[in-house]
């Protein structure tokens, strides 16, 4: 594939792959050419310590792109398009002794490559919460702004770190959820809801649509509609 010619999901085209150098060694190739398929330009020297690295992928300096390398196997990806990939040898290429090392690597490449995406998602409920702590301290929650109830998921087991009413669904099942809301839909005193001629005396007059804006061949059928159904041509003509 012509490396000029590559896009990323976002349909923004990507630089071209920066040359490796010969003391990189072919794995390393490997490795940076697979971040370039799937659309992340690295122009920096790929590092096999198995850390984290990352680096950004676009015009911020957001460094929502990272890799991990152990020399066999690793990892990468970009959070801004949610993208998370695990690369390693074939194992048919590589001579016994060599094999249970890539094993060692690629488990190792599955649990940090998990360990970041679980980063990942724990900064972003923290920002959303520090968000949502900022608004109710200025009095200017979204629940409070609207007269809005806030409702949130209680879970009889947090192991699996569950979030929203989704993983309660999927963790607990729908009766529970449904119960939850009940509890406390049932706690809320709702308003007495406005009279309709209230609402008509606060809105502007509105002129009736005349006949002449509809087109002709259907003229003739819509004003009888309205008039056996005696309402608006309006609401016939929508």
């Amino acid at each position: 594939m012509n490396q000029t010619s590559l896009q990323d999901q976002r349909g923004s085209p990507v630089p071209p792959c920066r040359p490796l150098t010969a003391n990189q060694g072919s794995y390393v190739q490997n490795f940076s050419q697979a971040m370039c398929r799937a659309g992340l330009s690295f122009n920096e020297d790929i590092i096999a310590d198995g850390a984290i690295h990352r680096f950004p992928t676009g015009k911020k300096d957001n460094k929502d792109g990272w890799y991990v390398f152990y020399g066999m196997a690793g990892a990468f990806g970009d959070w801004s398009r949610d993208l998370h990939e695990k690369w390693s040898l074939k194992e048919e290429i590589l001579p016994s002794p060599e094999k249970e090392k890539l094993h060692i690597q690629i488990e190792k490449s599955k649990r940090i490559a998990e360990e970041e995406r679980q980063s990942k998602h724990e900064k972003a409920a923290l920002t959303a919460l520090e968000k949502w702590n900022s608004f109710s301290e200025q009095g200017h929650s979204p629940s409070q702004k609207h007269g809005c109830p806030v409702i949130f998921p209680v879970f009889k087991n947090t192991d699996t770190k569950p979030t929203d009413f989704n993983d309660l669904h999927v963790l607990e099942g729908l009766s529970v959820v449904k119960e939850q809301l009940k509890q406390v839909l049932q706690s809320i005193e709702w308003p007495e809801p406005t009279p309709l001629n209230a609402i008509k005396n606060e809105l502007s007059p509105v002129v009736s649509l005349p006949p002449a804006l509809i087109p002709e061949p259907y003229q003739d059928w819509l004003i009888d509609i309205a008039e056996r159904m005696q309402c608006p041509l309006d609401y016939v003509a929508v």
